[in-house]
């Protein structure tokens, strides 16, 4: 067997090997998508042990991004905008449509939170991405997620009402895909006190303490939220809902409520 021919077979095994370890690489992040949901502590383990992803083919490299991301968000790994632009940035094929459709939609929820106007343009362009992928898969809870940080992004940058447009949008779709939409009701909610309209807030906020009435946490938010408005309209119901605070938890302090007595 001559030179060249060992070569060949020497090359031809390094090619079967590196293959072999993509191929590897790609059924552990198949796994790891599948057990975000069932149990994120052992997909975190997977993640860890996958090595380094500069090692990994460009396809994989995109996806350990995206599921780096999804754990990220439940604050299982640290999340950076360059970790989640290697999977937006990725060409994914149309059979991938679900992925190119999430590292958007995380991408833009990232700028969102980062809440900065430098972030307006770039979390924006990969909103509208999400929205054309999530439009055309029919998928109401990513647009509601969308719609969200879209609102976000308006309030940031102070159009007010854009925000409240999209956060209106962001409800339906939520409601559509038959989530709760508590938090997405506390960004309408402040949305409108911001724009001092605060008979609209306090009708708002009244028609959320009938839906989470039987919630105490969650009452004690709305009507600590609701006082912002209600000090500027009657001081009476002001006072009265500041008691009403003190009997669904008697650890609350009535002097914190101070500040919005002496505001009014």
């Amino acid at each position: 067997m001559n030179r060249f021919a060992c070569l060949f077979i020497v090359l031809a095994a390094l090619l079967s090997m590196l293959s072999g370890c993509h191929r590897n690489v790609s059924e552990k992040l198949a796994t790891i998508d599948r057990m975000c949901e069932e149990d994120i502590d052992s997909a975190v383990a997977m993640l860890h042990a996958l090595g380094n992803p500069d090692d990994f083919s460009a396809r994989d490299r995109a996806v350990y991004a995206l599921m780096v991301s999804r754990v990220g968000s439940r604050g299982k790994w640290p999340v950076n905008d360059s970790i989640i632009a290697i999977a937006a940035d990725y060409n994914w094929s149309d059979e991938e449509a679900a992925y190119r459709l999430e590292s958007n939609m995380c991408y833009a929820e990232l700028c969102s939170k980062l809440g900065s106007r430098d972030e307006f343009v770039d979390g924006m362009l990969r909103a509208l991405e999400a929205e054309r992928v999530a439009l055309e898969m029919n998928d109401n809870e990513a647009l509601g997620r969308i719609y969200l940080a879209m609102s976000i992004f308006y309030n940031n940058i102070g159009k007010d009402d854009d925000a409240l447009k999209y956060s209106e949008q962001s409800i339906k779709h939520s409601k559509l895909a038959g989530i709760d939409a508590y938090r997405l009701f506390r960004q309408k909610a402040m949305l409108i006190v911001n724009m001092h309209r605060y008979a609209e807030a306090v009708a708002f906020y009244d028609s959320l303490k009938t839906i989470y009435a039987v919630d105490s946490a969650i009452m004690v938010n709305l009507i600590f939220g609701e006082l912002r408005s209600l000090v500027n309209i009657d001081f009476n119901r002001a006072q009265a809902e500041i008691d009403r605070l003190k009997s669904i938890d008697e650890r609350l302090d009535k002097d914190l409520f101070q500040p919005f007595i002496k505001s009014f």
